[in-house]
Protein backbone atom coordinates (compact mmCIF):
# COMPACT_ATOMS: atom_id res chain seq x y z
CA UNK A 1 0.00 0.00 0.00
CA UNK A 2 1.40 3.37 -0.61
CA UNK A 3 1.65 6.05 1.82
CA UNK A 4 -1.58 8.10 1.59
CA UNK A 5 -0.46 12.24 1.88
CA UNK A 6 -1.43 13.80 4.94
CA UNK A 7 -0.55 17.28 5.30
CA UNK A 8 2.08 17.91 8.00
CA UNK A 9 -0.34 20.66 9.62
CA UNK A 10 -3.20 17.96 9.56
CA UNK A 11 -1.02 15.44 11.42
CA UNK A 12 -0.13 17.67 13.93
CA UNK A 13 -3.83 18.61 14.43
CA UNK A 14 -4.57 14.89 15.38
CA UNK A 15 -1.94 14.54 17.27
CA UNK A 16 -2.07 17.67 18.99
CA UNK A 17 -3.15 15.79 22.76
CA UNK A 18 0.09 14.16 22.79
CA UNK A 19 2.51 16.66 21.28
CA UNK A 20 0.80 19.53 23.77
CA UNK A 21 -0.19 17.53 26.79
CA UNK A 22 0.90 14.15 26.85
CA UNK A 23 -2.24 12.63 26.50
CA UNK A 24 -1.51 9.61 24.94
CA UNK A 25 -4.51 7.62 25.17
CA UNK A 26 -6.53 10.45 23.84
CA UNK A 27 -4.38 10.83 20.96
CA UNK A 28 -4.48 6.82 19.87
CA UNK A 29 -8.48 6.96 20.05
CA UNK A 30 -8.23 9.62 17.82
CA UNK A 31 -6.01 8.27 15.16
CA UNK A 32 -7.70 4.97 15.50
CA UNK A 33 -10.78 6.34 14.14
CA UNK A 34 -9.40 8.03 11.18
CA UNK A 35 -11.27 6.26 7.84
CA UNK A 36 -10.07 4.83 5.98
CA UNK A 37 -8.41 2.26 7.54
CA UNK A 38 -5.08 3.05 5.69
CA UNK A 39 -5.39 6.44 6.76
CA UNK A 40 -5.85 5.38 10.63
CA UNK A 41 -2.98 2.53 10.44
CA UNK A 42 -0.17 5.01 9.16
CA UNK A 43 -1.24 8.17 11.67
CA UNK A 44 -0.64 5.06 14.53
CA UNK A 45 2.45 3.94 13.23
CA UNK A 46 3.68 7.78 13.29
CA UNK A 47 2.46 7.93 16.68
CA UNK A 48 3.96 5.01 18.03
CA UNK A 49 7.40 6.27 16.35
CA UNK A 50 7.06 9.48 18.85
CA UNK A 51 5.97 7.30 21.90
CA UNK A 52 9.36 5.24 21.30
CA UNK A 53 7.22 1.94 20.52
CA UNK A 54 8.57 1.17 16.94
CA UNK A 55 7.94 -2.02 18.15
CA UNK A 56 4.23 -1.49 17.91
CA UNK A 57 4.57 0.27 14.76
CA UNK A 58 5.59 -2.98 12.86
CA UNK A 59 3.14 -4.41 14.22
CA UNK A 60 0.34 -2.83 12.04
CA UNK A 61 -0.99 -3.94 8.43
CA UNK A 62 0.52 -2.28 5.52
CA UNK A 63 2.85 0.04 6.84
CA UNK A 64 6.27 0.53 4.34
CA UNK A 65 9.14 -1.04 5.84
CA UNK A 66 12.73 -1.80 4.40
CA UNK A 67 13.35 -5.18 3.51
CA UNK A 68 16.14 -7.72 2.41
CA UNK A 69 17.70 -6.27 -0.73
CA UNK A 70 19.99 -8.81 -1.75
CA UNK A 71 20.49 -12.56 -2.49
CA UNK A 72 22.74 -14.57 0.06
CA UNK A 73 25.83 -14.52 -2.58
CA UNK A 74 25.79 -10.59 -2.07
CA UNK A 75 25.87 -10.41 1.69
CA UNK A 76 29.98 -10.84 1.73
CA UNK A 77 29.87 -7.87 -1.37
CA UNK A 78 28.46 -5.04 1.19
CA UNK A 79 30.68 -2.76 2.62
CA UNK A 80 29.96 0.12 5.84
CA UNK A 81 29.01 2.94 3.83
CA UNK A 82 31.44 5.40 6.25
CA UNK A 83 34.62 4.96 3.54
CA UNK A 84 32.17 4.76 0.27
CA UNK A 85 29.87 8.09 1.16
CA UNK A 86 33.19 10.45 1.82
CA UNK A 87 34.26 9.39 -2.28
CA UNK A 88 30.95 9.81 -3.41
CA UNK A 89 30.20 12.92 -1.98
CA UNK A 90 33.61 14.26 -2.49
CA UNK A 91 32.30 16.28 -5.26
CA UNK A 92 28.77 17.23 -5.31
CA UNK A 93 26.90 20.45 -4.65
CA UNK A 94 23.72 19.08 -3.51
CA UNK A 95 23.05 15.26 -1.94
CA UNK A 96 19.63 14.03 -0.80
CA UNK A 97 18.40 11.94 1.57
CA UNK A 98 15.19 10.23 1.77
CA UNK A 99 13.00 8.84 5.05
CA UNK A 100 9.92 6.51 5.64
CA UNK A 101 7.47 8.89 8.05
CA UNK A 102 6.67 5.66 9.51
CA UNK A 103 10.32 4.48 10.97
CA UNK A 104 13.31 6.26 12.60
CA UNK A 105 15.70 4.68 11.45
CA UNK A 106 16.87 6.78 8.44
CA UNK A 107 17.14 9.78 10.87
CA UNK A 108 19.48 8.08 13.20
CA UNK A 109 21.87 7.31 10.12
CA UNK A 110 21.88 10.54 8.77
CA UNK A 111 22.75 12.01 11.94
CA UNK A 112 25.49 9.50 12.29
CA UNK A 113 27.23 11.15 8.78
CA UNK A 114 26.76 14.83 9.89
CA UNK A 115 30.26 14.86 10.54
CA UNK A 116 31.60 13.20 7.52
CA UNK A 117 29.22 15.65 5.27
CA UNK A 118 30.44 18.30 7.32
CA UNK A 119 33.91 17.59 6.85
CA UNK A 120 33.13 17.05 2.62
CA UNK A 121 32.35 20.71 3.02
CA UNK A 122 28.73 20.57 3.36
CA UNK A 123 27.31 23.88 4.65
CA UNK A 124 23.10 23.77 5.01
CA UNK A 125 20.73 21.31 5.92
CA UNK A 126 17.45 21.53 4.40
CA UNK A 127 14.57 19.98 5.65
CA UNK A 128 10.52 19.28 3.99
CA UNK A 129 9.62 19.11 7.86
CA UNK A 130 9.94 22.60 8.62
CA UNK A 131 8.28 25.07 6.17
CA UNK A 132 9.86 27.50 4.32
CA UNK A 133 8.49 30.66 5.41
CA UNK A 134 9.68 30.08 8.87
CA UNK A 135 11.47 32.05 10.69
CA UNK A 136 14.99 32.57 10.46
CA UNK A 137 17.33 29.54 10.33
CA UNK A 138 19.59 30.47 13.39
CA UNK A 139 15.89 30.13 14.99
CA UNK A 140 14.22 26.82 14.04
CA UNK A 141 13.40 24.80 16.54
CA UNK A 142 12.15 21.10 16.15
CA UNK A 143 8.98 22.83 17.85
CA UNK A 144 8.62 24.40 14.90
CA UNK A 145 7.60 21.64 12.48
CA UNK A 146 5.56 18.13 13.22
CA UNK A 147 7.82 15.12 12.66
CA UNK A 148 11.01 16.91 13.95
CA UNK A 149 9.50 16.38 17.66
CA UNK A 150 9.97 12.98 17.59
CA UNK A 151 13.28 12.16 19.91
CA UNK A 152 15.55 11.51 16.92
CA UNK A 153 14.64 13.88 14.74
CA UNK A 154 15.05 16.32 17.41
CA UNK A 155 18.09 15.11 17.98
CA UNK A 156 19.26 14.99 14.41
CA UNK A 157 18.19 18.92 13.59
CA UNK A 158 20.10 20.06 17.13
CA UNK A 159 23.42 17.97 15.79
CA UNK A 160 23.09 19.66 13.14
CA UNK A 161 23.11 22.81 14.66
CA UNK A 162 25.35 22.54 17.20
CA UNK A 163 27.73 21.56 13.89
CA UNK A 164 27.11 24.52 12.19
CA UNK A 165 25.31 23.27 9.54
CA UNK A 166 22.63 26.35 8.42
CA UNK A 167 19.13 24.87 9.05
CA UNK A 168 16.13 25.49 6.72
CA UNK A 169 12.97 24.24 6.03
CA UNK A 170 11.92 23.74 2.09
CA UNK A 171 7.87 22.58 2.35
CA UNK A 172 5.70 24.51 -0.15
CA UNK A 173 3.31 26.72 1.65
CA UNK A 174 1.68 28.09 -1.36
CA UNK A 175 -1.93 28.21 -1.81
CA UNK A 176 -3.73 26.08 -4.14
CA UNK A 177 -5.15 28.10 -6.78
CA UNK A 178 -8.55 26.93 -8.23
CA UNK A 179 -7.74 24.12 -11.18
CA UNK A 180 -4.42 23.38 -9.89
CA UNK A 181 -3.03 20.46 -8.87
CA UNK A 182 -1.53 20.49 -5.39
CA UNK A 183 0.91 17.62 -6.50
CA UNK A 184 1.94 19.75 -8.69
CA UNK A 185 2.05 22.99 -6.38
CA UNK A 186 3.77 21.74 -4.01
CA UNK A 187 6.44 19.47 -6.19
CA UNK A 188 7.32 22.80 -7.84
CA UNK A 189 7.57 25.10 -5.02
CA UNK A 190 10.09 22.62 -2.74
CA UNK A 191 12.11 22.96 -5.96
CA UNK A 192 12.16 26.57 -6.20
CA UNK A 193 12.60 26.56 -2.16
CA UNK A 194 15.11 24.63 -2.38
CA UNK A 195 17.16 27.07 -5.30
CA UNK A 196 16.26 30.22 -3.62
CA UNK A 197 18.69 28.64 -0.30
CA UNK A 198 21.44 27.81 -2.79
CA UNK A 199 21.16 30.95 -5.00
CA UNK A 200 20.91 33.08 -1.02
CA UNK A 201 24.19 31.38 -0.56
CA UNK A 202 28.04 31.61 -0.76
CA UNK A 203 29.25 29.89 -4.25
CA UNK A 204 31.12 27.56 -2.01
CA UNK A 205 28.12 26.60 -0.02
CA UNK A 206 26.89 23.12 -0.52
CA UNK A 207 23.54 21.02 0.70
CA UNK A 208 22.20 18.06 2.55
CA UNK A 209 18.62 17.59 1.35
CA UNK A 210 16.52 15.34 3.82
CA UNK A 211 13.17 14.57 2.40
CA UNK A 212 10.34 11.99 2.12
CA UNK A 213 10.07 8.79 0.26
CA UNK A 214 9.44 9.56 -3.47
CA UNK A 215 10.36 13.07 -3.18
CA UNK A 216 14.33 12.39 -4.31
CA UNK A 217 13.13 10.46 -7.47
CA UNK A 218 15.48 12.37 -10.20
CA UNK A 219 12.52 11.40 -13.03
CA UNK A 220 9.01 10.51 -13.58
CA UNK A 221 8.11 7.48 -11.74
CA UNK A 222 5.23 5.24 -11.70
CA UNK A 223 2.43 4.78 -14.44
CA UNK A 224 1.27 8.19 -14.25
CA UNK A 225 4.43 9.58 -14.78
CA UNK A 226 4.73 11.76 -11.46
CA UNK A 227 7.77 14.13 -11.43
CA UNK A 228 8.86 14.94 -7.66
CA UNK A 229 11.12 17.17 -6.46
CA UNK A 230 14.24 16.60 -7.13
CA UNK A 231 13.19 15.65 -11.13
CA UNK A 232 11.82 19.31 -11.24
CA UNK A 233 15.15 20.80 -9.17
CA UNK A 234 17.09 19.68 -12.19
CA UNK A 235 14.79 20.62 -14.81
CA UNK A 236 15.17 24.27 -12.97
CA UNK A 237 18.44 24.63 -12.63
CA UNK A 238 22.02 22.86 -13.70
CA UNK A 239 22.51 20.87 -10.48
CA UNK A 240 22.14 17.35 -10.87
CA UNK A 241 21.62 15.94 -6.82
CA UNK A 242 23.13 12.83 -5.31
CA UNK A 243 19.91 10.73 -4.47
CA UNK A 244 20.20 8.13 -1.55
CA UNK A 245 17.58 6.32 -0.96
CA UNK A 246 17.04 5.08 2.71
CA UNK A 247 13.56 4.06 2.60
CA UNK A 248 13.87 0.54 0.74
CA UNK A 249 16.38 -1.57 2.12
CA UNK A 250 17.60 -3.37 5.15
CA UNK A 251 19.48 -6.21 6.73
CA UNK A 252 19.24 -7.98 9.88
CA UNK A 253 21.07 -6.25 12.96
CA UNK A 254 22.62 -7.53 16.25
CA UNK A 255 22.99 -6.65 19.73
CA UNK A 256 26.21 -6.03 18.77
CA UNK A 257 25.59 -3.85 15.01
CA UNK A 258 24.99 -0.28 15.95
CA UNK A 259 22.37 1.14 15.31
CA UNK A 260 23.34 4.22 13.33
CA UNK A 261 25.35 1.84 10.67
CA UNK A 262 24.98 1.39 6.80
CA UNK A 263 26.33 -0.57 4.65
CA UNK A 264 26.22 -0.35 0.61
CA UNK A 265 26.59 -2.63 -2.40
CA UNK A 266 29.09 -1.04 -4.75
CA UNK A 267 30.64 -1.97 -7.76
CA UNK A 268 34.48 -1.66 -8.66
CA UNK A 269 34.03 1.96 -9.77
CA UNK A 270 32.05 2.50 -6.32
CA UNK A 271 28.94 2.97 -7.83
CA UNK A 272 25.96 1.19 -5.81
CA UNK A 273 23.50 -1.02 -6.77
CA UNK A 274 19.88 0.35 -6.63
CA UNK A 275 17.02 -2.32 -6.56
CA UNK A 276 12.95 -2.30 -6.08
CA UNK A 277 10.87 0.86 -7.14
CA UNK A 278 13.95 3.23 -7.07
CA UNK A 279 15.99 1.57 -9.69
CA UNK A 280 16.88 4.10 -12.61
CA UNK A 281 15.40 6.95 -10.10
CA UNK A 282 18.31 7.54 -7.30
CA UNK A 283 21.89 7.25 -7.34
CA UNK A 284 21.98 5.15 -4.47
CA UNK A 285 20.69 3.42 -2.14
CA UNK A 286 22.20 2.27 1.45
CA UNK A 287 20.86 -0.85 3.39
CA UNK A 288 19.98 0.69 6.98
CA UNK A 289 19.82 -2.17 9.73
CA UNK A 290 16.75 -3.56 11.84
CA UNK A 291 16.30 -5.14 15.17
CA UNK A 292 17.28 -8.56 15.28
CA UNK A 293 15.05 -11.12 17.08
CA UNK A 294 17.22 -10.75 20.31
CA UNK A 295 17.24 -6.80 20.24
CA UNK A 296 15.18 -4.42 22.54
CA UNK A 297 13.18 -3.40 19.29
CA UNK A 298 11.42 -0.24 21.47
CA UNK A 299 15.04 0.96 22.27
CA UNK A 300 17.07 -0.22 18.97
CA UNK A 301 17.26 2.89 17.67
CA UNK A 302 16.80 5.56 20.38
CA UNK A 303 19.20 4.13 22.43
CA UNK A 304 21.74 6.60 19.65
CA UNK A 305 20.43 9.56 22.04
CA UNK A 306 22.44 7.82 24.95
CA UNK A 307 22.41 5.60 27.92
CA UNK A 308 19.85 3.33 29.22
CA UNK A 309 17.87 4.72 32.32
CA UNK A 310 15.92 2.54 34.28
CA UNK A 311 12.57 4.34 35.02
CA UNK A 312 11.62 4.40 38.62
CA UNK A 313 8.08 3.04 39.85
CA UNK A 314 7.12 6.35 41.65
CA UNK A 315 6.93 7.35 37.65
CA UNK A 316 4.36 4.62 37.17
CA UNK A 317 0.64 4.32 37.74
CA UNK A 318 -0.58 1.49 39.04
CA UNK A 319 -1.76 -0.96 36.27
CA UNK A 320 -2.48 1.35 33.96
CA UNK A 321 0.04 2.97 30.92
CA UNK A 322 2.29 5.79 31.46
CA UNK A 323 3.82 7.66 29.00
CA UNK A 324 7.33 8.75 30.27
CA UNK A 325 9.25 12.19 28.73
CA UNK A 326 12.58 13.15 30.05
CA UNK A 327 13.00 16.99 29.65
CA UNK A 328 16.52 17.95 29.61
CA UNK A 329 17.31 21.31 31.51
CA UNK A 330 17.64 24.52 29.01
CA UNK A 331 16.02 22.70 26.31
CA UNK A 332 12.60 21.84 27.35
CA UNK A 333 10.60 22.71 23.94
CA UNK A 334 10.22 18.95 23.29
CA UNK A 335 11.17 15.67 24.96
CA UNK A 336 14.95 14.52 24.55
CA UNK A 337 13.56 11.43 24.93
CA UNK A 338 9.90 9.75 25.96
CA UNK A 339 8.45 5.80 26.24
CA UNK A 340 4.92 4.31 26.63
CA UNK A 341 4.71 1.76 29.38
CA UNK A 342 2.32 -0.61 29.35
CA UNK A 343 1.80 -2.11 32.73
CA UNK A 344 4.79 -4.54 33.38
CA UNK A 345 6.90 -3.29 30.54
CA UNK A 346 10.12 -1.88 31.81
CA UNK A 347 11.41 -0.87 29.02
CA UNK A 348 14.44 1.98 29.40
CA UNK A 349 14.69 6.09 28.45
CA UNK A 350 17.75 7.07 26.52
CA UNK A 351 19.38 9.74 27.95
CA UNK A 352 22.71 12.17 27.00
CA UNK A 353 25.48 11.41 29.79
CA UNK A 354 26.59 14.86 31.58
CA UNK A 355 23.00 16.38 31.89
CA UNK A 356 20.46 17.44 34.28
CA UNK A 357 16.70 16.08 33.37
CA UNK A 358 13.35 16.71 34.14
CA UNK A 359 11.42 12.99 34.22
CA UNK A 360 7.71 13.37 33.69
CA UNK A 361 5.14 11.06 33.61
CA UNK A 362 1.58 10.89 32.03
CA UNK A 363 -1.83 9.32 32.27
CA UNK A 364 -3.75 8.52 29.06
CA UNK A 365 -5.78 11.93 29.31
CA UNK A 366 -2.52 14.05 29.74
CA UNK A 367 -2.98 14.53 33.26
CA UNK A 368 0.86 14.34 35.75
CA UNK A 369 1.34 11.04 37.29
CA UNK A 370 5.05 12.08 38.57
CA UNK A 371 7.53 13.93 38.46
CA UNK A 372 11.58 13.44 39.16
CA UNK A 373 14.64 14.93 39.04
CA UNK A 374 17.49 13.26 37.20
CA UNK A 375 21.04 13.64 36.54
CA UNK A 376 23.05 11.75 33.95
CA UNK A 377 26.77 11.62 35.06
CA UNK A 378 29.04 12.31 32.00
CA UNK A 379 30.95 9.55 30.73
CA UNK A 380 33.99 8.74 32.50
CA UNK A 381 36.58 7.57 29.89
CA UNK A 382 39.59 5.01 31.38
Amino acid sequence: MAALFVSPQSSADYMAPLLERGAFGVTYERVKALEPVGLSNQMRATFYTFVGRQDLAATLQDIPESQSCFSDDDITRLAPVSSWISDVVADQKVVMFNENHFRIEARVFVASQLEILKSAGFTHIGFEAFQADLADSEELSPVHGFYTQEPTFSALIRQAQAMGFQVFGYESTRAIAEGESAFEVRELTQATNILNQIEQADDDARFVIFAGWDHIAEAAKGPDELRWMAARLKEQSAIDPFTIDLTSCGYAGSDSALANSGMVLADDNNRSRVTGQYRGLVDAQVHLPLPGPDSLKTGYYRQTLGTPVVIADELRHGDEAVLVRAYQHGMNEVAYDQVLLYPGERFPLYLAPGYSYLLVSYSADGSIVGELEHEEPADIQP
